[in-house]
């Protein structure tokens, strides 16, 4: 298996880091060797599979993994003259024929509507090698139970449709539960299709995976699509199968067929609203699309221009682009797979008027915090958003303002009376059910959210979330005025606790001074401007050492911290760190014997810790920092480690295995936005 190479290797160390998560296609070729985790159907929360961890050894076959279930939900084969042959599992030359399945997850930027379609297309290549006529047919299956049922103990209802343009076959649970998961986290309402466009040659069938092959197999077909519904319902039929096939008829160079598959919500999420009352969100490509049909035509029908925007955004990336930063031959497959997880982490939402009309002023995006090793289905949690904004601000800046809306709007209402920012909008995705609650992240996820708003005016010129939430704002900076300098009693999004953080202050300190500048672009006060230099020249004075490398406690001249939280300074550009210490930090890091295998520096083969502090573990923010520093040694030592375990995001030299590592879909965002600090310390931009 092997990503194709989309992205230029000759990237900037800025721009590298900044833009080349997205590889313009997120690609899987059928049937080669993989290591790592690779992206199938990624559109949304719960339309989110990915093939398994593997070893070096293993290929491509129909098992898939969603979160923490394993499915063996696709099945693929080819008819070649008469004979039979599966697709998945095998090499890409079958006979003389050349195959090539291509899983494409569109990134629409700028489009809300197309971005908004949880739907991935799956494309099928075939090119005769030999130069002969072959008669060809192509099956594809899915078991559609999987999608649904982790226990073969519901009902599911079946029916197939013609639009005229495509045909589609849906499932879904009979007895719907909105806004509910079963234990394996798969969504209990809602519609899965799986779609091709309309042709005379295209057959049908709904039955079990054994019959529905051994049908095929034999004839070359299955039944006839009708142009009207037709349920089928089963009981513990998990196993029943949803087919489509296409008859190629006798071919001499090369035939295309295109498949969509996808999975709806609809309502998206429950929103409670700043009156205490819950919304229902709907998904936005609604104010485009009213039906499932008119839905499906219209994302099959842009196959074509949907390859062609990714490849012209590509192109775009490689003029960004200027020169080579790390190891391509490690880095390629990681930036598919964290672009990926960061989308389909997110349903962007409209809106209804009350008498239930769309309003397309309302829009909000919602975000899932979620995998095998998340204490809580978190909504729009605010340190994972912070992860992902820098790539948001890139591809889509108007988005970040409604990543942002859902937790504005209840926080500045009466019915939220912290002094700080909330961690989160709620614990039980999809249910967005603020609590206003204590916690003990106050400077973390309030420098966050003042962050993050900074950021999203300076990169969409849209100030109108400050004009409407600076009362919030305000109090919010108060906050850190109090707090941020010593950080009694504070948590990071680490986990790290204790009293003056050097790395937790910072962060603080410039959230103040992005404060300053904001109230100065709408002519409000300015002394947040005065306060942040002086507490950074206070930090300066407390939180390096003699070397000038940051500590990881003020004061103690022993320890040490990677520092990571400056990054922000270098993105907004506040202008507070100054080059001498960005300059100590890069020579500490790289003078530190990094192959070391145990502890104080260095995990072989999976990176460095966060700091001294806590010598035995390991985050993938803290690596994914210093990834970019010209060091080439440290970027293969982190890098491989990476791509060996893509999806998690906290280990411990005492838990290193590939079980214990397992999927934190989101958790795992906190890597690309951090990829970011290393070149902006490194580079200087």
């Amino acid at each position: 298996m092997r990503i194709l190479p989309y992205i230029s290797t000759a990237i900037s160390a800025l721009l590298f880091l900044l833009l080349s998560w997205f590889p313009a296609l997120s690609i899987v070729r059928a049937a080669v060797q993989f290591s790592s985790p690779l992206p199938l159907e990624v559109r949304s929360p719960y339309l989110n599979f990915w093939t398994p961890v593997a070893t070096s050894n293993s290929e491509l076959t129909d098992t898939e993994f969603f979160f923490t279930e394993a499915f063996d939900g696709r099945t693929a084969l080819i008819r070649i003259d008469g004979v039979t042959h599966s697709i998945f599992g095998q090499t890409s030359l079958i006979g003389p024929i050349e195959l090539t399945a291509t899983f494409f997850s569109p990134i629409e930027p700028g489009d809300w509507v197309r971005q908004s379609i949880p739907f991935t297309y799956l494309q099928f290549e075939l090119e005769v090698t030999d130069g002969n006529a072959h008669d060809i047919q192509l099956y594809l299956h899915t078991q559609s139970g999987d999608f649904f049922v982790s226990d073969g103990g519901q009902n599911i209802t079946w029916s197939a449709v013609s639009t005229g343009q495509s045909v589609y076959e849906m499932a879904q649970l009979q007895t719907q539960r909105v806004f509910s998961e079963n234990a394996g986290g798969q969504a209990e309402w809602g519609q899965y299709y799986f779609a091709t466009a309309w042709s005379n040659d295209i057959t049908y069938g709904v039955d079990s995976a054994d019959s529905l092959i051994s049908t095929f197999s034999a004839q070359g077909s299955l039944k006839t699509v009708p142009d009207s519904i037709s349920p089928v319902e089963g009981i513990n039929n998990i196993s029943t199968a949803f087919a489509l096939t296409r008859n190629f008829g006798n071919i001499t160079t090369n035939a295309t067929a295109v498949f969509a598959i996808g999975f709806v919500q609809d309502p998206a999420v429950q929103y409670v609203n700043p009156t205490g009352e819950p919304q229902w969100r709907v998904p936005y490509y609604k104010t485009k699309y009213s039906s499932p049909g008119s839905l499906i035509d219209g994302f099959l029908g842009d196959f074509e221009d949907a390859w062609s925007r990714g490849l012209e955004l590509e192109s775009q990336i490689d003029i960004d682009a200027e020169s080579e930063a790390l190891p391509a031959d490690y880095y390629s497959s990681l930036l598919s797979l964290v672009t990926r997880l960061t989308y389909a982490s997110t349903v962007l939402t409209v809106g209804e008027t009350p008498v239930g009309v769309l309003d397309p002023t309302d829009v909000m995006m919602f975000m899932r915090n979620s995998g095998a090793a998340a204490a809580t289905n978190r909504v729009n949690p605010a340190e994972v958003l912070y992860a992902a904004f820098p790539m948001f601000m890139y591809f889509d800046p108007t988005l970040g303002g409604r990543l942002l809306e859902p937790l504005l709007r209840y926080q500045s209402s009466s019915y939220y009376t912290q002094p700080y920012a909330a961690l989160d909008a709620g614990t039980a995705y999809p249910n967005a059910s603020f609590a206003s609650a204590f916690h003990n992240q106050g400077v973390e996820q309030t420098a966050n959210m003042l962050i993050m708003m900074y950021a999203y005016a300076r990169a969409s010129g849209d100030g109108s979330l400050i004009n409407k939430y600076y009362p919030l704002m305000e109090r919010w900076a108060n906050y850190l005025v109090d707090k941020a300098l010593f950080t009694t009693s504070e948590e990071s999004a680490d986990l790290q606790t204790g009293a003056n953080q050097t790395n937790l202050a910072i962060k603080g300190i410039i959230a103040i001074k992005a404060m300053s500048v904001m109230g100065a672009a709408i002519a409000k006060s300015t002394d947040y401007s005065a306060t942040a230099n002086a507490y950074y020249n206070q930090w300066k004075s407390l939180a390096l050492g003699s070397d000038l490398h940051v500590l990881s406690h003020y004061g103690n001249e022993s320890s040490w911290s990677l520092g990571y939280n400056m990054f922000a300074d270098r993105w907004l550009q506040t202008g507070l760190i100054s080059e001498d210490i960005i300059t100590a930090q890069v020579n500490f890091l790289r003078s530190a014997n990094i192959t070391r295998t145990s502890p104080p520096f260095g995990i072989a083969g999976i990176g460095i810790p966060l700091d001294s502090w806590r010598p035995d573990n390991v985050t993938y923010s803290s690596n994914m920092f210093v990834a970019g520093f010209a060091d080439q040694t440290l970027q293969r030592l982190i890098l491989s480690g990476m791509e060996s375990h893509p999806l998690a995001d906290d280990a411990s030299i005492a838990n290193l295995t590939t079980t214990s590592w397992s999927a934190r879909l989101v958790q795992s965002i906190t890597s690309p936005s951090l990829l970011f600090s290393c070149a902006f310390i490194v580079t200087g931009v």
